[in-house]
């Protein structure tokens, strides 16, 4: 899931193999095989997809939003000394 995350993300095969602490032989492989997947319509969704029938619109963001009333806030005369 790891080497497939990061080839999502577009890194390439040496820099997924150093995140990875394997071998580019073993990245390249492993895309293979998501590839053979993916072409099947086997591909399992990866950590943090919503599937489909899940995924909901966010709620409705509203026209108008209520008045906030606010304080001023309290100011304090203060003197400074000069020497």
């Amino acid at each position: 899931m790891l080497i497939r995350k990061l080839r999502q993300s577009g890194m390439t095969y040496r820099a997924i193999s150093k995140v990875a602490k394997c071998s580019q032989g073993a990245v390249s492989a492993e895309i293979r095989a998501w590839n053979e997947e993916k072409a099947k319509g086997i591909e399992l969704p990866l950590d943090g997809d919503i599937p489909e029938a899940e995924a909901q619109s966010p709620p409705p963001i509203p026209s108008k939003l209520p008045a906030l009333e606010l304080e001023a806030p309290q100011t304090k005369n203060v003197q400074i000394e000069r020497f």
